[in-house]
């Protein structure tokens, strides 16, 4: 999240990919079900819109849910939009 944005950069997508190649050569012997995602709402709307989940993030500065940054109208929509590329 420090160094890239995490999921409302768009290069996660990649990193993504390799991490998902890598596991594949791994384990694809052992494993016959994968999941991608679990739950991709609760990270995407509750870290990015609303700042209770990691990474923490929302449009509100004062008050009980006030987060240090993050921009609560975008966010939520990079992150979706980047799990879908993904999961691709």
């Amino acid at each position: 999240e420090a160094t890239n944005g995490g999921w409302i950069n768009e290069s996660i997508v990649d990193y993504y990919v390799q991490y998902v190649d890598t596991v594949f050569t791994y384990f694809a012997p052992s494993v016959k079900k994968w999941l991608t995602f679990n739950e991709p709402w609760t990270f995407c709307v509750e870290g990015y819109d609303g700042g209770q989940h990691a990474p923490g993030r929302c449009s509100e500065r004062d008050g009980p849910s006030a987060c240090p940054q993050g921009n609560s109208s975008t966010e939520p929509y990079l992150c979706t939009h980047n799990v879908l590329l993904s999961h691709a």
